[in-house]
Order: C-alpha cells, then sequence, then structure tokens
C-alpha cells in the first residue's frame, strides 16, 4: 500500500546531534584557562598599485605548517603562532612572493597588511589589467583552496558582464545550462539534473523557483548584486548534503574603504522583435564609516528585454514495426516582455574581537508577460488553432544575519536566516479554436504517400486555411501560485590545533537547523464553447444577473464563436518562422486578454450556469509541504607543513517532513454538471543520514597540487514526488499516484584532480570525477490496470471507487545503479610572455566528457501467442541508457585582450545533446539537440570615470531543437534571434 508510512526514527537524535558541539565547548574552555604561548595574526593582502584586495592569496609562517588564506574581501587571520621570530611568506599567482619579518610576543591578535607588486616575466613587468585580473582572481582562489572548487571572480563579473548568474557559470568546466527565453535559466553540473545541486547565497540556501521540482532559476539573480561565485564540486563535512551534482555558492561582498559609486546604464536590441525599446539599469553605492567600524553597500538593477521566440514542431508516429510517418507540424510564436528588477542592502561592522558582523537582504523579481500564437498542419484531420496569454511572476527576498567572531584562538560562524521565493501566475489564458475537414476546410488529402516520410514543413501546402471555418471549442483560465519559506539557523566552532611546527590544522564542529514551508495553490476555470454558446448575462459587482453589454465590446455584434472575432484588422496578420514555416494566422493577444475580462463573470438568464466553471481537474496540484532538517558534523584539517593538506569527517543529517495533498478518487469529466470526491489527505515522512568525508591535497612543487575526494551526499525527491496525492479521472481513464515512501537519492562520489600553475603561464587543471547513485527517483508512467488484485497492490480503492480495469497509473518510483564519470580539462592563461601587441592577450578554455548510466523504469503489456489469446500479461522492466539532463560534453573559449583602456572578449559556448524526455516505449524518447553560441564583448574607458560597452549575443542564432531516439528523427527546434546591447558604465 502505497499510502502506509514506515520510517523509523532515531532513538539518540538529540544526544548525536549536539555531543561533537559540546566537546568542542569543553575544548576551547580548557585551552583558554591554558597559559599562552601563542598569538594570533590577522591583516589584508593587496595590490601595492592600485590598492585592491587580493582575493586567494596564501599566507603561511615559513618552515612550518601554520597558515591561512585571503577571502574575498583579502582579509586573513592565523591563529596559534608560537612566540618568537618569523618570516611571514606572502604568495599569489601573477605576483611577486613576499616575505615579511614578523615578530608574535603576546596572545594579542596583531594587525599586518601586506602589498604585492606585479610579477616581472623576463625582465618585463605585466600589467594588470581588467579581465587579467579577474582570472588572476579566479585562479588564486581555486589554487588556495583546499577542495576541489571552480571560480568566477568579482572582477571577472564586473570587467565583461553576462547576461545572468547562470550564463557566468555556464562557461565553467562540467556545466551545461538549461536556456529559457534566449538565456541560461538552470544548471546541469557534471551531467546531473538541476534539481540535484544546491543554489546558496553566502552558504544560505535558495528556495527552489519551480512549482514542484527542487531546482532553483538563476536568471531571476542579477549579477551586478554578487561580488563572487563559487562551484564547489566536492563537498567537507560542514556544507548542506543534498547537493548530489555541488553547490553554486553566490557570494555578496563587504563594503571597501572609501566612497565607490557606480551606474551601468545600457540600450538593447532585439533581432527577433527588430525592437530596441529595451534596456538595462543598475548602479551601486558602498562606503565604509566611523573609522571602518561599519560598511554599507547598496545596489539596484532594473532591466526590460524582449525575450521572444520562433519554434517549430514535427510529430512523428512511431509504431512498433518502424514503419514510421509524420503526423502533424505545429508553427508557434511566442511574444514575452520580460522585466527583471532588484536590489540589495548590506549592512557590516567590524567587532573588537577581530570578526565581522553581517546583515545581508536581496530582493530579485522577474516578470513576465506571454503570448503564443500557435497552429498545426495534421496529415489529415482537423486544424487546431490556439492562443495563449499569461502573466508569471517569479521573486526571491534573502535576509541574513551573519558574524564570524573570535574567542581568543577559538573561531565562531554563526547565521540566521530567511529566505524566500514565490512563483506565482495570476494570468493564464488559453483559447483553442478547430477547423474541421470538409471539402473546403482543414487539410487537403495527401495523394503522395511519400510526403508523409518527410518533414512536416512539406504539409503546409495542403491547408486550406478557411479561418471563417474555425470555430472557438473551449477556453481556459488557470491560476498557479507556489511559494517556499526556508528558516535557518547555523553555528560552526572552529578551534586551531598545533601538534608541531610541521603538522598543524584545525577541528570544526557545528549544528544547523532548517525548516522549509512549501505551498502550491492552483485551479482551473473552463468554458465548454463546443456544447453552447457564449451567455449573454453576467454577475454584476453586486452579485446579480444583468446583461452584457455586446455593443461596447471587442465584439460589437454579439458572439459568433469564429476564429476570424480573434483576429486583427482586414488583412489577418501572419509570420513566417525561420524564412519557412508559415504561421497563418498570428491571433491577437489583445483580443484574447479582453474576451476573458468580459466575459469572465458570464452565466445564463437564470443565473444557473457559470460561462467559465470550476474544472475540478486542477484541485490535483495543490499540495502543502513543511520539512525539518536537523544536520551536525565534526571534522578535522591536518597541515603537514606546506606538502599535505587532510580533511576528514562525517555529517549527521535527520528530515522530519509533513506532506499534505488532494485525494480525488473521482473526478467526472469537463462538463458543468461533475460529479467529484475531493478532499486532504497527509502522510509524513523520516529519515536520517550518516555521511562521511575525506579529501587530501598534495603539493610536492609550488607549481603543482593533487586532490582528491571521497564523499556521500543525497538528493531528496520532488515535492509533488512523495505527496500522498491521488487522482482518478474516470473520464479520460487516467490515475496518478504519488510515493509518500519514496527514498531520497544517496550517492558516493569519487573525485580527483591535478592543477599545475605558474605566473607565466596560468593555470592547468585535469580532474575527473565518478558517482555511484542509489535511489534515483523517477516517474513510471501509463501502467495499464488489468484486474482488482493489480489495482490493491499499487493502495486503490478498487472496493470503494472501482473497477480500474484499462485505466493507465502513474507513479514515482525508485531504482538503484545509477552511474556517472567523466573528466575535465580546464585552462587559464594569459600570453604576457610574448612580444608586443599579443603579450595582451587573456585566455581561458575548457572541456568535459561526461558518461552515465542509470535504470529507468518502464511498463508495457506482454501480448499471448497462444490461441485463442489468452488476457495480456503486465510486465514491469528496466532499461538502461544515460541520464536524463547528461550532456556528453561542453566546452568553452573565451580569447580576450586589453590595451590601455580597451578590453574586448570573444566566447564561444557549445554542449552536447541530452535527453529529455523518457516514454514507456523507448523508441519515442526525446534528446535535446547540440547547441552552440558565439558572444562578443566589447568595452573601451573613455575616462577614469566612464566606459563604454557593446555586447552582441547568440551571433549564431542556432535553432535549440530536439529528435526522437528513433532514427534521430527531427522534432523541429526554436529561435531566439541576435541581441545587441550599447552602454556606458559611471564610476564616481
Amino acid at each position: 500500500m502505497i499510502f502506509n508510512i514506515s520510517t523509523t526514527i532515531p532513538k539518540n537524535i538529540f544526544r548525536s546531534r549536539f555531543l561533537t558541539v559540546l566537546i568542542f565547548i569543553s575544548i576551547g574552555a580548557k585551552a583558554l584557562l591554558a597559559q599562552p604561548t601563542s598569538g594570533h595574526l590577522q591583516g589584508k593582502i593587496i595590490d601595492k598599485a592600485t590598492g585592491e584586495a587580493l582575493q586567494g592569496a596564501s599566507v603561511y609562517v615559513q618552515g612550518s605548517s601554520i597558515g591561512s588564506m585571503t577571502d574575498i574581501e583579502g582579509s586573513y587571520r592565523i591563529a596559534n603562532i608560537p612566540f618568537g621570530k618569523h618570516n611571514l611568506i606572502v604568495s599569489y599567482i601573477g605576483y611577486k612572493t613576499n616575505t615579511v619579518a614578523i615578530e608574535i610576543n603576546s596572545a594579542k591578535t596583531q594587525t599586518l597588511d601586506v602589498k604585492l607588486d606585479a610579477t616581472i616575466i623576463e625582465g618585463k613587468e605585466v600589467v594588470i589589467t581588467g579581465q587579467l585580473q579577474g582570472q588572476a582572481q579566479a585562479i588564486n582562489r581555486q589554487v588556495a583552496s583546499d577542495q576541489i572548487v571552480n571560480i568566477v571572480s568579482e572582477q571577472k563579473i564586473k570587467e565583461l558582464p553576462d547576461a545572468n548568474a547562470a550564463e557566468s557559470v555556464g562557461r565553467l568546466p562540467g556545466v551545461a545550462v538549461q536556456r529559457d527565453g534566449g538565456e541560461a535559466s538552470k544548471l546541469m553540473i557534471r551531467g546531473l539534473d538541476p534539481k540535484f545541486t544546491n543554489i546558496t547565497l553566502n552558504g544560505i540556501q535558495i528556495p527552489a523557483t519551480s512549482a514542484d521540482s527542487r531546482d532553483v532559476d538563476l536568471s531571476l539573480i542579477s549579477q551586478s548584486s554578487l561580488s563572487g561565485i563559487e562551484l564547489y564540486k566536492a563537498l567537507t563535512p560542514d556544507q548542506d548534503a543534498d547537493a548530489i551534482a555541488g553547490v553554486v555558492n553566490l557570494v555578496t561582498g563587504q563594503a571597501k574603504a572609501g566612497q565607490n559609486i557606480t551606474m551601468d546604464i545600457f540600450g538593447i536590441y532585439s533581432g527577433m522583435s527588430e525592437s530596441a525599446k529595451q534596456y538595462k539599469f543598475s548602479g551601486s553605492y558602498s562606503n565604509r564609516f566611523f573609522d571602518n567600524f561599519l560598511g554599507v553597500q547598496a545596489g539596484f538593477n532594473s532591466e526590460k528585454r524582449d525575450r521572444n521566440r520562433e519554434a517549430f514542431t514535427d510529430d512523428w508516429t512511431i509504431p512498433a514495426n518502424g514503419d514510421y510517418q509524420i503526423s502533424a507540424l505545429t508553427v508557434e510564436y511566442d511574444q514575452e516582455t520580460r522585466k527583471r528588477y532588484g536590489g540589495n542592502i548590506n549592512l557590516d561592522i567590524n567587532t573588537p574581537d577581530g570578526g565581522t558582523i553581517k546583515m545581508t537582504n536581496l530582493y530579485s523579481k522577474t516578470t513576465r508577460k506571454i503570448f503564443s500564437s500557435t497552429r498545426d498542419y495534421p496529415e489529415n484531420g482537423s486544424v487546431t488553432y490556439s492562443a495563449n496569454s499569461v502573466d508569471k511572476d517569479i521573486y526571491t527576498i534573502n535576509n541574513s544575519l551573519t558574524g564570524e567572531n573570535f574567542v581568543d584562538a577559538l573561531k565562531i560562524n554563526w547565521a540566521l536566516s530567511r529566505a524566500y521565493t514565490k512563483n506565482e501566475k495570476p494570468f493564464d489564458h488559453f483559447m483553442r479554436f478547430y477547423e474541421n475537414t470538409t471539402t473546403t476546410s482543414g487539410m487537403r488529402t495527401i495523394t503522395d504517400p511519400s510526403v508523409l516520410k518527410l518533414s512536416g514543413k512539406n504539409l503546409i501546402q495542403y491547408a486550406y486555411n478557411n479561418f471563417s471555418m474555425a470555430n472557438v471549442d473551449r477556453a481556459y483560465f488557470r491560476w498557479d501560485n507556489n511559494d517556499e519559506r526556508n528558516y535557518d539557523i547555523k553555528t560552526d566552532l572552529e578551534y586551531p590545533i598545533r601538534i608541531s611546527d610541521d603538522l598543524s590544522g584545525m577541528a570544526k564542529a557545528g549544528y544547523k537547523f532548517r525548516t522549509k514551508s512549501r505551498e502550491r495553490e492552483c485551479g482551473e476555470k473552463m468554458t465548454a464553447y463546443w456544447l453552447r454558446t457564449s451567455f449573454n448575462y453576467y454577475y454584476d459587482d453586486n452579485g446579480n444577473v444583468a446583461a452584457k453589454d455586446w455593443a461596447n465590446s471587442d465584439w460589437p455584434s454579439g458572439y459568433h464563436g469564429l476564429l476570424t472575432d480573434f483576429l486583427k484588422g482586414s488583412s489577418y496578420p501572419t509570420r513566417t518562422i525561420d524564412g519557412q514555416y508559415l504561421l497563418n494566422p498570428v491571433i491577437d493577444d489583445a483580443l484574447i486578454r479582453n474576451w476573458y475580462a468580459f466575459n469572465k463573470n458570464g452565466t445564463d438568464k437564470t443565473g444557473t450556469n457559470k460561462e467559465y466553471f470550476e474544472n475540478l481537474i486542477g484541485a490535483r496540484n495543490t499540495y502543502k509541504v513543511e520539512e525539518n532538517v536537523h544536520g551536525t558534523y565534526a571534522m578535522v584539517k591536518l597541515n603537514a607543513g606546506q606538502l599535505i593538506t587532510l580533511i576528514a569527517g562525517a555529517r549527521y543529517e535527520y528530515e522530519n517532513n509533513k506532506y499534505t495533498a488532494k485525494y480525488a478518487p473521482r473526478i467526472l469529466g469537463e462538463f458543468e454538471s461533475q460529479s467529484e470526491v475531493v478532499f486532504d489527505t497527509t502522510s509524513k515522512y523520516k529519515k536520517e543520514f550518516w555521511l562521511p568525508n575525506f579529501h587530501i591535497k598534495v603539493k610536492p612543487l609550488e607549481w603543482l597540487d593533487f586532490r582528491f575526494a571521497l564523499s556521500k551526499s543525497i538528493s531528496r525527491p520532488d515535492y509533488s514526488m512523495r505527496l500522498p496525492v491521488l487522482y482518478i479521472n474516470n473520464e479520460s481513464q487516467e490515475i496518478t499516484s504519488g510515493n509518500p515512501n519514496l527514498e531520497p537519492a544517496v550517492s558516493w562520489n569519487y573525485d580527483a584532480s591535478m592543477e599545475l600553475y605558474s605566473n607565466e603561464y596560468g593555470l592547468l587543471t585535469i580532474s575527473g570525477f565518478r558517482k555511484n547513485i542509489d535511489n534515483i527517483f523517477y516517474w513510471l508512467n501509463d501502467i495499464v490496470i488489468m484486474s482488482d488484485a493489480q489495482a490493491r497492490s499499487y493502495g486503490l480503492p478498487v472496493d470503494k471507487y472501482g473497477p480500474f480495469n484499462q485505466y493507465k497509473l502513474d507513479m514515482p518510483v525508485n531504482t538503484s545503479g545509477t552511474k556517472v564519470w567523466g573528466f575535465e580539462l580546464d585552462m587559464q592563461t594569459h600570453l604576457g610572455f610574448l612580444p608586443g601587441l599579443l603579450s595582451n592577450i587573456v585566455m581561458s578554455a575548457n572541456y568535459s566528457r561526461i558518461w552515465s548510466k542509470t535504470k529507468y523504469p518502464r511498463f508495457t503489456l506482454v501480448q499471448s501467442s497462444d490461441f485463442p489469446p489468452k488476457t495480456p500479461t503486465p510486465l514491469y522492466y528496466e532499461s538502461e541508457k544515460e541520464l536524463s539532463g547528461q550532456t556528453d560534453y561542453t566546452g568553452n573559449i573565451a580569447v580576450g585582450y586589453d590595451y590601455k583602456g580597451f578590453s574586448g572578449r570573444v566566447s564561444v559556448y557549445f554542449q552536447g545533446p541530452y535527453l529529455v524526455s523518457i516514454s514507456n516505449i523507448e523508441r519515442e524518447d526525446v534528446y535535446q539537440k547540440a547547441f552552440s553560441r558565439i558572444d562578443l564583448s566589447l568595452k573601451q574607458a573613455v575616462s577614469e570615470a566612464v566606459s563604454a560597452f557593446v555586447n552582441i549575443n547568440n551571433l549564431t542564432n542556432t535553432i535549440e531543437g530536439s529528435y526522437n531516439s528513433f532514427l534521430e528523427l527531427d522534432r523541429g527546434g526554436y529561435l531566439y534571434g541576435i541581441t545587441a546591447e550599447l552602454g556606458v558604465q559611471l564610476s564616481l
């Protein structure tokens, strides 16, 4: 029975949760009472020429294992330096290493800032230009980290910015992107679906934006508010465990000394809409006050873009014998105006203990106004025309109060946070029209059978296009709101360990609690125009039945039920898609919207029947989820000189969840007299995990290191999968069931990398990985119910609401034995060692190759060969193939050039095909085509305060399409066109 919950509550949950924290408090208290023999050093590492903070600089005591690296603000802190005189070694790739004499003679924290000079290569000083500085920041932070991580630096974000955060992460090795509206929106890291990646802001999880899945639409976040992006590919115990693919951490910075004001103003041209009425505007302010005590950082952004799209789709009939033929061509034009707004206010104070307290507040909103006009060209039968007007709003609010404080050598990190994301669709009106087949309407008879083996564009010539014979069939108004709230509280305690000068490190432990509340409310109204006409009456604001004023509407002669009533002008508009697919006609957006506004309260004269009535089918997607996750960990980090760094530890997580959904065992049809049974039902799920981690970094030479990691991580199922939902539609004979006992996916992750780096050539990274995943979750679709016994085995209410013979059931299940593996090559270099103008070239390139195997659950009916034939036998089986979302390869090439005030970059992004849709019939699986694009970015400094920008995106205007697994039959695709931006940046 799928609704019987069977889980185990850990007996010693509270003891195991706080044990490590209590141990560390005891250690810290003991250390505070001991006689001090060491002191602490802190400060900043900065560029001598520019005063810019250097992120990821290595700072260590010569001849020892004691050291640190600078953070995103260029700050470092080294605890427990033995009393006496020492040499401090400060190194940063791209700069000359500096040796500074220090003396530690008290337990107090001393402050030392160090300035570094740019590197000299073969007697020539390298000028650190904008792109080179961005590259140096990324290289140094990656090399200095003890984890396997890729970096998008602050300077790289600012110098030649991408469209959004997802675009920037998409330039890193091992990352493929899902695109929406012509821009990257979601990330597929190392061959895994976006829901397997944890997206965080300063380490705090950003709630999911999708209606049912756990993924985040990163196009929501403007880069203007970010100081860097970190992609962690192997977890340590102090990171949340629900990230099989990895963690993308968006970083907001800390205000720097001195007033800094910048403004970016762009005008934008869209080739698809042939319009320049678009803009992008952002600004930022930062400063420090009260003798560096208080920092204030604020920013805002506003953006409007046309994200119009042309699309065409070929549908194929693929029978078991493989005698395929074209069944229909669908042509579509989407007009979308996308607006993005956002702002951030960050405050920080420097506390007397040498620490900081930060308050971070980020708001971002994207609004989308979309209209789709669609028609098909079937190989026979009636022609369908449709129009859909949609308004969507997505916004996120993230507030956090975090601290990094010190009690002598004990470091305490703490955080309180609230994160909220809402995805709402307040308006969604869809209308469908049919042009039935007659001797003068619909589709002409195809007499040449060879046409049926060709692409869908050959069907266009057979259409009558008799719009006066096309009648309105039905209309739907849908709404859908989902929101998610996360509240987090966490504490980390870190204490330095010094066994000897050559063996030191730290011990760390912590606790985190996150409570998540997610709700989805949705519904649907429909009108059955195939049964009747529009009503001539409506309910007024007082609830009285009144006559409609057709004369003052867009339809002054009243209702005719014709497609022509929704076309604008005497010469109906058309559009040619990709220069060869005729969209004839293009339906008018305003008329589709106005029809609903005029008729939404329509009724018959008696007030008995509503024109738009509640359709109970919409109730099944309403749900509420409450998740509570407790996490605690302990880990140790040991440095053996500068040669070996070891990190080992374990994380414990316990989840306690409650799910509420709709139990709808009887829904009868799309008619005004529906009989139904719908009520709420709940389930609970509890689970605990022990997650060990092991990392080692070996640095045998100054220019070479090796990294290895073993980690265990999880990913929780989509929200819709665990719901105690049951939906039975007796008209369509469809059943949808959740699975409250569905297990999380659990992965053992194996990672290795080698890094070679130098001042002269930059960084070369070679990485390999493997993931062994159990309990990955999929939907098993189209299970045909053949008997009452079979139905009962799924927990279906046969005795009360059945029988369900020949009904089709969809439900989620777990499968085992998923494997993902691959390698990544990443090069970041400059040609400063070359003579003349060639020395100004900055380059980066990466390539990733990925393989995977997973088991997809499938169902079929095995037909009997006996005579007379027996009842077909249900057969469940698993087919093994690559993961959905797993690209075979991804790659990026970027060539930049800096000369005096000029900066330019040509970038190429490409990714291989990937599986996007699974069917019970494997030959009907659908793949996304390989995709590539070329972008050009130019910047010219006009003065110290003014720079001009030109960005041209998607120069190749590549079709983003798909194909069937069977014979790779082309299914068509969509285009977004070329966009161009012209703007200025002001720095005050």
